[in-house]
């Protein structure tokens, strides 16, 4: 499909941003404002997953077409303001505010850390923060997410803005989710700059967080997104040694937060349990029979966690390297009927 074909439904209305090509678009059948990008510098495997599982509080990705090394999609427009424009009108933040919009910040950040794999931002800073005029954060630019394995990879190194980036991805090229921590420390520290009550004792507070947030080697910082917001809520230090890992291992459709996709895996899960369970095999003894259906049950799942990506398994194939989604569904199912037809081999060699 051209790119003229998904995008003939929407009107272009202004140019918001010639440099970054980024234009306001209207909706031709409900009028409603969307933003359209076009960019050249983006990692087409994350902005697919966001897509299909949107973080909240970052823009819904609603279309999106890539043609000869260009993605051009259309997502969110947000009415407000970033935290840079407030603090060019020369707005001044109280502590309060301040905890306020970081609580907000670092719960987007946390849901975004808590993927499999991680997904870091890499580009925190006021300009890609945005308040709407109810008071809610958003995080914007989502294209220069990355994923995060935990070894250098040119696909982490520095991107955002110099003020904000962390040491290490000075050094080592390699920012992970410790580089966003420092940059949330780093924006903190901005809002703190131009203080609206500088006696205020809880101003000595956020002060610390932000210290914190920003210490050179990572390790005596806060160790997860989660653990500022808590803190920041609580009013004194409650670090945790680390981001929890329950959420990354939980099953397919569990680790979204959409109760649509729990509702159909939950669904999914007592299908494949009853089938596998109930499997009748005339020719089988009771033993065979049992580990016929236990094999049979191991089969589903090994396919139902390959085709949703769980915890990143497909990487392990390349998939993660293949831009056409198409392409990528094809080879998915592939592997699906090579893995279907592997077990059935086993399964049947069982009855022999």
């Amino acid at each position: 499909m051209e790119q003229t074909d998904v995008f003939k439904q929407y009107r272009f209305i202004s140019t918001l941003d010639e440099l970054h090509r980024v234009s306001l678009v209207q909706q031709l059948g409900t009028k409603k404002l969307f933003l359209k990008k076009e960019m050249s510098d983006y990692h087409f495997g994350v902005i697919d997953w966001l897509q299909q599982l949107p973080v909240k509080n970052t823009p819904r990705i609603y279309e999106m077409a890539e043609e000869e090394g260009q993605l051009t999609l259309i997502e969110d427009y947000f009415p407000g303001s970033t935290l840079q424009e407030i603090l060019d009108n020369g707005t001044k933040f109280t502590p309060a505010a301040i905890r306020d919009i970081i609580e907000q910040l670092c719960d987007i950040l946390a849901e975004l850390h808590a993927s499999a794999p991680t997904i870091i931002h890499r580009a925190v800073c006021p300009s890609n923060i945005l308040v709407t005029p109810d008071g809610t954060v958003k995080l914007l630019e989502l294209n220069t997410c990355r994923w995060f394995l935990g070894k250098p990879d040119v696909d982490t190194s520095l991107i955002g803005k110099k003020d904000y980036a962390a040491p290490e991805q000075y050094t080592a090229g390699e920012s992970g989710v410790l580089s966003d921590i420092y940059a949330v420390g780093m924006v903190m520290k901005r809002l703190l700059k131009e203080p609206a009550n500088p006696g205020d004792p809880d101003r000595v507070f956020v002060e610390n967080v932000a210290w914190k947030c920003t210490q050179v080697d990572p390790k005596y910082r806060y160790q997860s997104a989660r653990a500022v917001a808590a803190t920041l809520r609580a009013g004194k230090d409650v670090e945790q040694s680390a981001p929890s890992p329950a959420r990354r291992f939980l099953p397919p459709g569990y680790r979204s937060s959409n109760p649509l996709y729990q509702l159909l895996f939950t669904a999914l899960y007592i299908i494949v349990f009853n089938v596998a369970l109930t499997l009748n095999v005339p020719a089988a003894s009771t033993g065979q029979l049992w580990l016929f259906r236990i094999l049979a049950l191991l089969m589903f799942l090994v396919l139902v966690f390959f085709s949703a990506d769980y915890l990143g398994c497909q990487r392990l194939l390349g998939f993660h390297r293949i831009k056409k989604k198409g392409l990528r569904i094809l080879l998915v199912l592939l592997v699906d009927l090579i893995l279907a037809a592997l077990f059935a081999w086993v399964l049947f060699s069982l009855l022999k």
